[in-house]
């Protein structure tokens, strides 16, 4: 028996899970927040590879495969500006991880509901994502250039 989906589906809804505690939970330096983000980052790199590796066995492009590498962009750049942690680096890092989450749900969502849903459920994460993704960066505070 192939024991490679029921990896995938198992560090899946770990994802899911890890995710939704870094969103939740109280972001700090010296809090679970790191530990619980590379966590995530790591379960976002299994799941993915894992994803793609059964999707190469079937013939064909799904959307899963088209949405794969941009999830991953998204999640690898908020995991380096985390680690890196540069100037504007928490901007990086929310747009990043929460957009790389953004892509979790979607996948998700178009394995567990019915797919006369999907245009529909095509939209909802993202735009649900998207704003709450806004709102957490417009409460940064902004940096102003100083004048030569």
């Amino acid at each position: 028996m192939d024991l490679l989906l029921p990896f995938h589906v198992s560090v899946g809804l770990v994802l899911l899970l890890l995710g939704l505690f870094a969103l939740a939970g109280r972001k700090s330096r010296l809090g679970r927040h790191p530990t619980v983000g590379n966590a995530y980052f790591a379960a976002l790199v299994l799941t993915l590879s894992t994803g793609m590796v059964i999707g190469g066995r079937h013939a064909g492009l799904t959307l899963f495969e088209i949405a794969t590498p941009p999830t991953f962009a998204l999640g690898l750049v908020g995991w380096l500006a985390g680690r890196w942690r540069r100037r504007g680096w928490l901007r990086w890092h929310i747009v990043g991880m929460a957009g790389s989450y953004i892509g979790v749900v979607t996948a998700f969502g178009f394995q567990a509901i019915p797919r006369s849903l999907w245009p529909i459920w095509w939209l909802v994460p993202t735009a649900v994502g998207s704003a709450l993704i806004a709102r957490a960066t417009r409460r940064l505070p902004t940096v102003r250039a100083t004048r030569a």
